[in-house]
């Protein structure tokens, strides 16, 4: 037994209930030491050690260790002979013929031990949840309606107390009353009321049970196995290992930078087969790789825990490294396979270099390991010894009952998003209700608490809907919409001024009320919450008071902006000590607040916000150096700034970031940017850079368990700054009509060179604007034009904000998958519209051997989700996205099928000299197979000279585009007047070369559309339709509403996709038979007019945002007209300066054009 910790005997740690101390480093000859192992169940055999003693307490335990091991029989004719209190009482209970039980415990996870302890007929265990196996609980439930009278509960126990929804008036039961608790320092603020309740308090090790002691005055006790093995697992494997260690779960989060140290010291070992997942995997997975590791470790805060990934590893024949403190090892031992390491001391690789290298002897000992631990700590086991330790807790003699006034016990939220989640119904009545006994509270206190608790309640109530990510774990999990309702933050922002205004050195309220509008308010409040952040920041530090009572949400509520981990560790320490913790509590915040304002612009100009935001974030690495977010924060816009020792200074932040911490690979790749550019000084980066590629390729992520740290999710001010002012009020809109629609915002893509931009549909972009203006939808176009140069994109980025800055828009269009606003412009736009609608021109999942000729299409899927998290509503090119994002509920989601212009359907052309269908379009994957076919070398002509190619008009949309990115690199603004002269250059251009291209397709007798990458009618099956041609197209698999668009053999003509020889026959028998072509283009345009108009999709978009309904889109009712051309506007009177680039643009352009 190990004795590295402080410990003064184990008769005293015994007496106080702490059985883990006095089991783990006990004296051999103390009897205490073996009664504590006896009754923590780490070694059923002292029982004849303690009765040899020939004491009365000798023979007690010996008789509770009997009990406690299932031999019911024996431990009663033990305690028959013991005239002791806690004997007979014992007694009592072991002869009634079940022991009653009241409970609150969870069910589903490695805590489950009301499902397991069926098994043991000595109990009947009533169980109170929101389980629908369980009896109903409910918010502030009256305790004496969870059992009757006449036979009482023998005790009360709730298990993990702190997810739990306790009655106020628990301590009417005429029962013994016991609380187990393991995160009591992660829900400080909520759970430590509540602790008063309880006759006795449980942990789960020694660790934790000096922390508790230090909580309450009562009792506390430890026992250890408060939880099994969750899972059966399969055969332990004796094969040959081919890993030396095996990591996987949540390792990367701001609450455990714990975890950051460790996974350095041991992804950095190059001698040592590593593998690691960061995230969760499917249990058959997980446990198939214990199965081929030779070694595991595990780390737990408190370092006396009980490792539950500890003992899956040792199940499946793994080694495991454990804290030196671990209570494990007062069960097993190096003969067992578990090994003691220490975090301080780094020794972790040496001890898993010795596994490895002393595997002949530490396999067997894992076996054995295995064995012992599918034995001793099987859920069933697990679960009697867990009610049979409490029926011996229940019969200990104890004092009356100190009594809690029920009617100070405050019922809240213990998280926010992770963990054990109640029904959004339950949440809303705590809410209610609390909110209630708050706001009463506040008439009779002179204290900020009760409006902190009661903002912080609505506000999670709301941030669950409106954030997103929250919202869809809802779903997920309890099969209900939530729906954001932003009048629960304006009253909770209306309290928090109330607040601030009566208790005006209460820094928590003001806190409190500053992050729930930057990350959930409108631009207004957003702005408000920035003025009170900034008084906040520019007052001297000891103008502010922080409780450690003082709620600051839960520990999940946003956190990559506070440091929890060491606030509530502060909070702990000051309730355990009663040390004054406000100076410390309130640099935390004032941290938290530094950046926070780091991320928003000052109103001033660029150069000086951007020193000013740089200062924000020295400001909180140098509060708060612990905290990486800070320091990352800092070194990027110290690196941006370029000023005299910035480089010095970022690369000082970095070269530690990338040593120790959870943002290790972000600070990699900063410092990897300072050698590329020559900006690197510090003899260390290159050793460092060199650990970071291997951690790199060492780590691989999963979709569950992981947390993208990169998204920032904070809402837009009202008045962000721009290089240069515009004025909004000259700003170019659509036409607006009396019968007003929505008023959008549409960022329309576009590329910079027409050799990319050929490839956008006019109707898909551009000619949108058609769809708005028969719809008399007030409209707003900007360019979202891919393709500038760096300099010119952020200039834009930030005079899109100046330019929309007064103005409310209802909606925001905004393209999703080539569009490249950077990451803070997606923040902003979530704030501009109440409805943000993405639009998904590409599919998002692929065949494989699409994958194979276009790796980069891996990552669109992730990359498209990403920024859905920004919008309200999709509208997906491919059916199958649309049907997925709604199954997932990821956003609302409308399949897009393509369309165009109404007033662009020509009449039947003549027919064509060559009588060969013709495909335009790009050649790539199967299009190659089928044009290379001999059969079809006759009767298919490919297109490669575009009608535009004849033109000027390639030439000036490059040049143009090269005035717009000139312009803005050189830090000109775009004023209302150039963006005139802009959009008309683009219109004139987009429209002629979209008519040039349907007279294009007019070259053939019929249009052919092969295999594409989209899996769904390209737009050229439309056009080609609108101009006039018969369609022949592949089938597209897979995708029925697709196919229902058209009918075959009427409206457009199929053919298999991997049949040459069926195409061959459609164009040839379509080639003979003039009047079947007709027929199918009177059909085709007949049902292009009624159903697949610009105008017709715009119309259906909007009801479908309005309604939620989804649109017909084979068979619509009603009409919607055709839209006219957008008139020409006159040039002003005064051009603005720097407008003649764009002046000469246009006028070429309309020279061109005659």
């Amino acid at each position: 037994m190990s004795a590295t910790t402080s410990f003064a005997s184990a008769a005293d740690s015994f007496s106080q209930g702490d059985y883990a101390s006095a089991a783990l480093f006990g004296a051999p000859d103390d009897w205490q030491t073996w009664a504590a192992r006896g009754l923590i169940c780490a070694d059923p055999g002292v029982g004849p050690r303690l009765e040899a003693l020939g004491t009365p307490e000798g023979r007690f335990y010996a008789a509770v260790v009997s009990w406690l091991n299932g031999e019911d029989a024996r431990a009663v004719r033990g305690l028959e002979t013991i005239d002791l209190p806690h004997a007979r009482n014992l007694l009592a209970l072991l002869r009634k013929p079940r022991i009653r039980v009241l409970a609150q415990c969870d069910r589903g996870s490695q805590w489950d031990f009301i499902t397991s302890i069926r098994k043991d007929p000595r109990f009947d265990v009533v169980n109170y949840g929101f389980n629908p196996n369980d009896q109903p609980n409910r918010p502030y439930a009256d305790v004496r309606r969870f059992f009757d009278e006449a036979t009482p509960p023998d005790f009360y126990v709730s298990k993990m107390l702190e997810w739990h929804l306790l009655p106020p008036n628990l301590q009417d039961l005429p029962c013994p009353i016991f609380g187990h608790t393991a995160d009591y320092d992660l829900h400080i603020q909520a759970a430590l009321p509540w602790f008063g309740l309880f006759d006795e308090l449980l942990t789960t090790d020694q660790t934790e049970w000096r922390d508790v002691r230090q909580l309450v005055p009562g009792p506390v006790s430890v026992f250890p196995k408060a939880f099994g093995l969750a899972m059966s697992p399969p055969p332990c494997p004796d094969a040959r290992r081919a890993l030396d260690v095996f990591i996987s779960g949540t390792t990367q989060h701001p609450y455990h930078p714990d975890k950051a140290r460790l996974l350095h010291q041991v992804l950095r070992q190059t001698d040592l087969s590593v593998k690691f997942i960061e995230g969760f995997l499917m249990v058959n997975d997980y446990l198939t790789i214990l199965g081929k590791t030779r070694a595991a470790f595990t780390y737990i805060r408190h370092p006396g825990g009980m490792p539950t990934r500890g003992l899956e590893s040792l199940a499946m024949g793994a080694a495991v490294a454990v804290q030196k403190e671990s209570i494990l090892r007062a069960y097993l031992g190096e003969e067992d396979g578990i090994l003691p390491y220490s975090l301080d001391a780094g020794d972790l690789p040496d001890v898993l270099r010795r596994i490895r290298r002393e595997w002949d002897v530490f396999g067997p000992a894992a076996q054995q390991g295995a064995r012992r631990v599918r034995s001793e700590f099987g859920a069933e086991v697990a679960a009697s010894q867990y009610f049979r330790f409490l029926t011996f807790l229940a019969a200990k003699p104890r004092e009356a009952r100190k009594r809690l006034d029920p009617g100070t016990l405050r019922q809240k939220r213990s998280i926010f998003c992770k963990g054990w989640a109640w029904r959004p119904g339950i949440s809303r009545a705590v809410r209610q209700r609390s909110v209630g006994e708050w706001l009463r509270d506040v008439e009779q206190q002179d204290s900020p608490r009760p409006l902190i608790d009661a903002v912080r309640e609505i506000v999670l109530e709301q941030a669950t809907a409106a954030h997103l990510p929250t919202a869809l774990n809802v779903l997920a999990s309890f099969n209900t919409r939530v729906t954001p309702d932003h009048s629960l933050l304006a009253r909770a922002l209306e309290l928090s001024r109330a607040g601030m205004a009566r208790y005006p050195k209460c820094l928590v309220l003001r806190f409190n009320a500053i992050r729930a509008a930057l990350h959930l308010g409108t631009r207004a409040e957003v702005t408000e919450a920035l003025g009170w952040l900034h008084e906040a920041l520019s007052l001297p530090t000891g103008s502010w008071v922080v409780r450690p009572e003082e709620d600051v949400f839960p520990w999940d509520f946003f956190s990559q902006f506070f440091n929890y981990r060491e606030y509530f560790d502060t909070c702990t320490r000051a309730h355990q000590t009663g040390e004054e913790a406000s100076p410390e509590l309130t640099r935390l915040v004032l941290a938290s607040m530094a950046y926070y304002a780091s991320w928003h612009e000052t109103g001033q100009a660029p150069e000086v916000d951007a020193a000013r935001r740089r200062q924000h974030a020295l400001q909180a690495s140098r509060l708060d150096p612990a905290f990486p977010f800070y320091s990352l924060r800092a070194a990027r816009l110290l690196i941006e700034s370029r000023s005299p020792g910035s480089d010095r200074d970022a690369e000082g932040l970095l070269v530690r970031l990338a040593d120790e911490s959870m943002l290790h690979d972000e600070a990699s790749q900063l410092l990897e940017r300072l050698v590329q550019e020559g900006r690197s000084r510090d003899e260390r980066v290159e050793g460092l850079l060199a650990k970071a590629r291997l951690t790199r390729e060492r780590i691989h992520r999963t979709a569950v368990g992981t947390d993208d740290w990169s998204v920032v999710p904070l809402r837009a001010a009202a008045a962000p700054v721009s290089p240069a002012p515009v004025d909004v009020a000259g700003l170019p809109p659509g036409p607006a009509t009396p019968d007003r629609r929505p008023r959008i915002l549409y960022l329309c893509l576009e590329f910079a060179q027409w050799q990319h931009a050929r490839r956008l549909a006019y109707p898909a972009g551009l000619g949108m604007e058609e769809g708005f203006r028969a719809n008399g939808v007030d409209y707003t176009i900007l360019p979202a034009i891919c393709g500038l140069s760096k300099d010119a994109r952020q200039a834009w980025q930030q005079q899109v904000r100046a330019l929309c800055e007064g103005s409310t828009f209802d909606q925001v269009w905004v393209e999703l998958v080539h569009s490249e606003w950077e990451e803070e412009f997606w923040h902003f736009l979530a704030g501009l519209a109440p409805v943000r609608v993405g639009l998904v021109m590409e599919s998002l999942r692929y065949e494989p051997e699409v994958y194979a000729q276009s790796p980069n299409f891996l990552q669109r899927q992730a990359h498209v989700e990403r920024r859905l998290e920004y919008v309200t509503h999709a509208l997906c090119i491919d059916e199958a996205d649309a049907l997925e994002l709604n199954q997932r509920q990821v956003v609302k989601a409308v399949w897009w099928p393509q369309a165009v212009p109404g007033r662009l359907i020509l009449d039947q052309a003549p027919e064509p000299p060559d009588t060969r269908a013709v495909f335009s379009g790009s050649v790539y994957g199967a299009r190659h197979e089928l044009l290379g076919q001999a059969q079809l070398a006759s009767l298919l002509s490919l297109s490669c000279e575009p009608e535009e190619d004849a033109t000027r008009l390639p030439a000036l949309f490059d040049e143009a585009h090269r005035a717009w990115d000139a312009h803005l690199a050189g830090g000109g603004t775009i004023t209302p007047g150039i963006l005139s002269l802009h959009l008309e250059s683009w219109r004139r251009i987009r429209t002629s070369c979209y008519e040039l291209w349907l007279r294009g397709l007019q070259t053939g007798a019929s249009v052919v559309n092969l295999p594409s990458y989209v899996r769904g009618y390209a737009g050229r099956v439309y056009e080609a339709m609108a101009a006039g041609r018969p369609v022949i197209s592949w089938r597209v698999v897979d995708r029925p509403r697709t196919e229902s668009l058209f009918t075959d053999g009427e409206e457009i003509l199929l053919f298999p996709r991997e049949n040459p020889a069926a195409l061959a026959s459609q164009i040839a028998a379509l080639r003979g038979d003039r009047g079947r072509r007709e027929a199918l283009v009177r059909n085709a345009q007949a049902r292009v007019r009624q159903a697949h108009t610009v105008e017709r999709r715009v119309r259906q978009i909007l009801d479908w945002v309005a309604t939620g309904e989804e649109p017909e889109f084979r068979d619509p009712a009603g009409q919607v007209p055709a839209a006219t051309p957008v008139p020409t506007a006159d040039l002003p009177a005064v051009l603005p300066p720097g407008s003649a680039p764009f002046l000469r643009a246009l006028g070429e352009i309309r020279r061109v054009q005659g």
